[in-house]
């Protein structure tokens, strides 16, 4: 966003989803209305701010924000994860991951999350 000399802006992301013949709009989601979307197969960007280690499994932590398109969900265990592609991974072959659901909303900012169709 040059205008506000930012890097990331929510409405401009979906307007230019928007612009490229997608259906998009930012939403704030709770755990249960994200795995609803996600159970009618339409997957979202998740924004998240976590320090390192604070997500098992994620290449780092994101402090100063990060996005990573959650695809799915399941039970490991006997807890909830959810299967995101992470941009951040070092190689192509690791961005498929499982995030701990608890970790994850941990660091999810605010609930914030793009769905575009």
């Amino acid at each position: 966003d040059y205008g506000d000399d930012i890097y990331g802006n929510w409405l401009f992301n979906v307007a230019c989803a928007g612009e490229q013949g997608f259906e998009a709009h930012f939403d704030m989601y709770d755990t249960e209305a994200a795995m609803h979307c996600l159970a009618n197969g339409t997957p979202m960007a998740f924004s998240i701010r976590t320090e390192d280690g604070q997500i098992t499994n994620a290449p780092h932590g994101y402090r100063f924000g990060h996005l990573i398109c959650v695809i799915g969900y399941k039970k490991i265990n006997g807890k909830l994860h959810f299967i995101v592609n992470d941009p951040s991974s070092k190689d192509v072959k690791d961005v498929r991951r499982e995030y701990d659901a608890e970790e994850l909303a941990s660091g999810w900012k605010l609930g914030a999350v793009y769905v575009i169709r």
